[in-house]
């Protein structure tokens, strides 16, 4: 266990609610306190949707905390339940001894894995909450569920839950600073007083691999401190992320919303390695390199083909000396080991690839950000 490596005194990460681990970033603080305002002032019922894992189920529990009702609330956790059982439970609850307040008819009924509901027992609901509005504590209904409960509630049996719906929040996947923040506030929470125990390079592969869901940067984040800890390392690196995810069987996304800055830094990074293959292209042959025929429709005919040697020459801030033709183009000195290889193993390729080749340089970048470009280039590594 790794809890005295770390000098932790539970478990940071867990795949289960835990109220005082509550992460506020991610609009998640402030998503809490529109759903309790939204509640106490009884406008209508109200729909948070999510992924699994995204902390519906967190956020549930943190409305039956905080939430200043003046009557019970009813927690409804098992769709499974048949429509007389939900109804039943409610009856319950409302009873004098039951676990609402004082034995007060409930005001608030929160129905988790909403989407997994059936129409049945929605419809019960419904005409609850419905003829409960007639005496002097109608129902107030909340309802957490995945993204396809937006697509049951459209079916015309469900009209009126889309009709009474006066709020809709969604839990967004975190973006990596903020897979960052989750991860430090979670050891910080389980009693971590050490520096920053994740690397960047870590945060960056676990928030790709977990596409922002913090289930899964719970389960990933717990195995990547076993691998440290088994390597008896007090820093989680991006080899122990990668461990953990072959551990788990989660794999690696490229198309997350967690990943889109981390897709944009990545292409930045990896296109110092394209403009090195095109300036090893250019040196590669003294013909040139004429662009193919425009497209006929919607150009300008008779327009004289362009090639790479009529294009104008990026400028960077700091001159460059100028290099003799047929030279091999010198290699930034700071550059990373792997970033060097690669561009090395391009530059004999291109010296034995036809010239019927056509390559297409789209992004450039600083050289200078070596860090950024090498672990960029390591990454891609591990991962292709």
């Amino acid at each position: 266990m790794y809890l005295d490596h770390f000098g932790l005194s539970e478990a940071p990460f867990r795949n289960r609610p835990h109220d005082g681990f509550f992460f506020a970033g991610a609009r998640r603080g402030a998503t809490l306190d529109a759903l309790l305002y939204a509640l106490a002032t009884r406008q209508g019922i109200v729909k948070l949707i999510g992924e699994a894992g995204s902390g519906k189920t967190t956020l549930c529990r943190m409305i039956m905390e905080r939430l200043p009702a003046p009557g019970s609330i009813i927690h409804l956790a098992d769709p499974a339940l048949s429509r007389e059982e939900t109804l039943r439970s409610i009856a319950d609850k409302q009873a004098p001894g039951g676990d609402g307040n004082s034995g007060n008819r409930p005001s608030v009924v929160l129905i988790d894995e909403a989407h997994a509901v059936t129409s049945e027992t929605l419809e019960g609901i419904w005409r609850l909450a419905k003829q409960e509005a007639s005496g002097h504590e109608p129902l107030q209904l909340a309802l957490f569920g995945q993204p396809e409960l937006n697509d049951h509630l459209a079916r015309p049996e469900r009209r009126q839950f889309m009709e009474g719906t006066s709020h809709t929040f969604i839990l967004e996947p975190l973006m990596i600073g903020e897979v960052a923040d989750y991860l430090d506030l979670g050891l910080r929470c389980a009693g971590y007083r050490g520096p920053p125990a994740f690397s960047a390079s870590a945060i960056k592969a676990l928030a790709e691999a977990s596409h922002g869901v913090i289930g899964r940067i719970n389960t990933l984040a717990d195995q990547a401190l076993v691998a440290a800890c088994s390597r008896n390392a007090h820093r989680v690196t991006r080899r122990d992320v990668f461990a953990a995810i072959r551990e788990s069987g989660v794999a690696p996304g490229k198309r997350s919303h967690a990943g889109v800055r981390r897709t944009v830094t990545g292409f930045s990074a990896a296109a110092a390695v394209l403009a090195s293959t095109l300036v090893a292209l250019s040196a590669k042959s003294g013909s040139e390199i004429t662009a193919p025929p425009a497209p006929a429709e919607g150009s300008a005919k008779g327009a004289p083909a362009r090639s790479l040697s009529t294009l104008p020459a990026p400028q960077s801030q700091d001159a460059a000396p100028r290099r003799e033709p047929g030279a091999e183009p010198a290699m930034p000195a700071k550059l990373g080991a792997q970033t060097r290889a690669r561009i090395e193993a391009t530059r004999q390729w291109l010296a034995n690839v036809g010239d019927d080749r056509w390559f297409l340089q789209l992004l450039a970048s600083d050289a200078r950000n070596a860090q950024g470009i090498e672990d960029f280039v390591s990454e891609a590594i591990h991962q292709y």
